[in-house]
C-alpha cells in the first residue's frame, strides 16, 4: 500500500507526531512480543537483509568499526587485568558477588562501550555470565545491582 502525495506532505511536516506515535506504539506490551516472534519465525531472512544493508552501507560500517577498535585499543593494563582474571580458580562477581572459575567469568564494560564508556581498568569488573547478559548495555544503576569493590591488580 503505497501513501499519495498528501500523506506524503503531512508525514514531511509532522516528524515530532509520528516519532510519538511510533514509540507509543512499540512501547505496547504485544507489540515487543510481536516483534520478538517475528525476530525468532525469520531469523535467516533478517539476517540476509542485514548483511545486504551493510554491504551497500560499507563506508558506515567500517567507520564505526574504526571507532570501536580505537575505543578497545589494547593497552598492558588492560591485559594484565584478563590474564589476572583468567589464572584465579574462584573469583566473585562483581554484581551478585557470586564466586565463579575465572575461565568462565566475563570482563565486563561498567560503562558500556556504546554508551561512551572507554576501554580502560578503571571500566572493567568481572561478573558472572548471566549478570553480564541480563545487564546488557545498561548502567549498574538502572538494574539494582549491589556493587562489590573493584579489583585491584
Amino acid at each position: 500500500m503505497s501513501m499519495t502525495a498528501k500523506q506524503k506532505e503531512w508525514v514531511k511536516a509532522h516528524p515530532d507526531r509520528i516519532k510519538r506515535y511510533a514509540a507509543k506504539w512499540r512501547a505496547q506490551p504485544k507489540t515487543a512480543a510481536y516483534f520478538l516472534k517475528y525476530a525468532e519465525e525469520h531469523r535467516t531472512a533478517i539476517r540476509a537483509n542485514k548483511a545486504k544493508w551493510q554491504k551497500n552501507h560499507r563506508p558506515y560500517f567500517q567507520e564505526w568499526n574504526r571507532r570501536r577498535r580505537y575505543r578497545i585499543a589494547e593497552t598492558p593494563n588492560t591485559r594484565r587485568f584478563y590474564e589476572f582474571v583468567r589464572s584465579k580458580a574462584l573469583i566473585p562477581c562483581y554484581y551478585c558477588g557470586r564466586y565463579i572459575n575465572g575461565k568462565k567469568a566475563h570482563v565486563d564494560h561498567v560503562f558500556a562501550l556504546s554508551k561512551t564508556g572507554n576501554h580502560s581498568v578503571e571500566n572493567l569488573c568481572v561478573s558472572c555470565p548471566d549478570c553480564n547478559t541480563r545487564k546488557a548495555t545498561k548502567l549498574p544503576s538502572e538494574l539494582r545491582f549491589l556493587p562489590q569493590p573493584l579489583l585491584n591488580l
